[in-house]
């Protein structure tokens, strides 16, 4: 979520031109993000189901975390461009929002 205020802000101010200077951080902040991400959530995504389900459910559970993970990674892959292409810079404020409710 840290990482996704620079983000922002970086963005939100370019007023959809970045700098050399600020683009450099932009995309410091996203590799950072994305460093963070998988070293921190993305390893629990599959470890986490396995562990809280019990013997009769794991199996299904695994499958339906499977499926979710899946569905959720090929809408991002595919939403994410066009939102970017259609409201810029608020796409990432979506995110940022996002993270904020999902922490709660």
């Amino acid at each position: 979520m840290l990482c996704y205020i620079p983000i922002n802000v970086i963005t939100a101010l370019a007023n959809s031109h970045v700098a050399t200077g600020p683009g450099y951080a932009l995309i410091a902040f996203i590799f950072l993000y994305g460093i963070i991400f998988s070293f921190c959530w993305a390893i629990l995504q599959a470890l986490y189901p396995a562990e809280v389900l019990n013997n009769e459910i794991r199996a299904k559970g695994m499958a339906f975390e499977g499926f979710v993970s899946g569905l959720a990674g090929f809408i991002n892959t595919h939403a994410t461009p066009v939102a970017i292409k259609r409201i810029g810079w608020k796409t990432y404020t979506i995110f940022l929002c996002r993270y904020v409710l999902y922490r709660r």
